[in-house]
């Protein structure tokens, strides 16, 4: 990516959702996000243009599932 990218997720029920942007060596760079939200399906959009060029993990978590994504700023 370059300056931004955007993340699609959908949830089966309400519940407390955090995403974090992560840099290679695992410090945590930002929260993007850390609120309630309803079911159905939720679209983020995750600004990186305050970042350096890398590699960088962002990490979804509601309820007691986590997932995890690289990205490459470039």
């Amino acid at each position: 990516v370059k300056n931004s990218t955007t993340i699609t997720y959908s949830l089966t029920q309400s519940s407390d959702v955090t995403v974090y942007l992560f840099d290679a060596m695992g410090a945590k760079v930002k929260e993007v996000l850390d609120e309630q939200q309803k079911v159905g399906v939720h679209r983020i959009n995750i600004d990186l243009m305050d970042v350096p060029r890398g590699m960088y993990f962002i990490q979804l978590q509601s309820n007691n599932q986590r997932v995890i994504r690289k990205v490459v700023k470039l």
